[in-house]
């Protein structure tokens, strides 16, 4: 805040120093006024927030990941070797730093959204430069302020806002263009129209040399017929381009769209996520190592519990036996002591 003030007193200093010698012209604009007059600045923007939505949902989806790593590991820690822990423990972290480092990846200073904005937006944005610089010119200003900037300015005057002719001044170069874009495709329509016939003659000539002169009449009548034929079909194609020249030149705007949001190659995000890739693949090795372990000590587990088992029971026949033996015994003694 504090240097936005202090601006403001440097401009107010320059405009009095400058204004003691000769009077200046200001004008102002409306940065974002002019930009949502802009079609292709919308649709820019809507496939820039697409991006930023998509990238995202996979940092959330890497959070989630790593979140779930934290909480099976703090389960399963108990039943770990202190080689596992460690792996497990080096795995979380791994995560942790390749998350940071997508994170930058793309919204870091150099990362996928700078990339894309510059492809996206900034050739907008330098129309809208370029533009309001030829209008400063033409019109003598010597100053051009943003009104919707950070710069506080306390009042305008709406005389001075040229925010109409900067949008007026983009359309016009903007309909300028696709009108020529559209004659140089007549142009090379017309071309077509000229050069197509000409092989269609020399092909027939080419067929029909060996022939007699009546023949090479007939020929000349076949070959005036084909032209007359392509001809007819060419201006027809023509006529379709007129009429798409000679539409109203509001449509031309209308009518032009944004091309697809174009792919940059080798992105700061794409080495990270096949760092990422290659880390996922070495986890599955990691748990599918861990799961046998864990198969192998519940199967130990069954094993001992089924020994333990086994032993209980031939104990509990040992005692059996020995009881009824007991028994056995005492009954003799007690029919002894009977028959004496």
């Amino acid at each position: 805040m504090f240097k936005k003030y202090l601006l403001l007193v440097v401009l107010a200093l320059s405009f009095q120093a400058i204004f003691s010698q000769k009077a200046q012209r200001i004008a102002y604009i409306d940065m974002a006024f002019i930009l949502e007059k802009i079609p292709e600045y919308q649709q820019a923007q809507d496939q820039l927030n697409t991006k930023i939505i998509s990238w995202q949902r996979r940092l959330d989806r890497e959070k989630e990941d790593i979140e779930a790593l934290k909480k099976d590991f703090s389960n399963e820690k108990a039943l770990l070797t202190d080689e596992l822990i460690q792996e497990r423990e080096d795995d979380i972290y791994f995560k942790d730093q390749e998350y940071n480092q997508l994170q930058d990846a793309y919204f870091g200073p150099k990362g996928d959204l700078y990339l894309y904005r510059k492809l996206l937006v900034q050739p907008i944005q330098d129309k809208v430069y370029n533009a309001i610089q030829e209008i400063a010119v033409k019109k003598n200003y010597d100053f051009v302020l943003d009104n919707s900037s950070d710069l506080i300015i306390l009042y305008t005057n709406k005389a001075f806002d040229i925010s109409d002719l900067v949008v007026n001044s983009i359309n016009k170069v903007e309909k300028q263009e696709a009108i020529k874009a559209k004659r140089d495709k007549f142009t090379n329509k017309k071309k077509q129209v000229v050069a197509k016939p000409v092989v269609i003659k020399t092909k027939k000539e080419a067929v029909l040399k060996p022939n007699l002169a009546p023949a090479k009449m007939d020929n000349t009548v076949a070959t005036d017929t084909i032209f007359a034929d392509t001809t007819e079909d060419q201006i027809d194609t023509v006529g379709v381009v007129l009429n798409q020249i000679n539409q109203p030149k509001d449509s031309i705007l209308v009518n032009t769209k944004v091309d697809e949001t174009p792919l940059i190659k080798d992105t700061p995000s794409d080495e990270v996520l096949k760092r990422i890739n290659a880390r996922n693949e070495k986890r599955e090795l990691l748990l599918e190592k861990i799961r046998l372990i864990n198969e192998a000590k519940e199967k130990k587990k069954e094993e001992d519990r089924k020994d333990a088992l086994a032993k209980r029971d031939a104990k509990l026949k040992e005692i059996d036996k020995n009881k009824q033996a007991l028994i056995r015994k005492n009954d003799s003694i007690n029919k002894a002591k009977k028959n004496n």
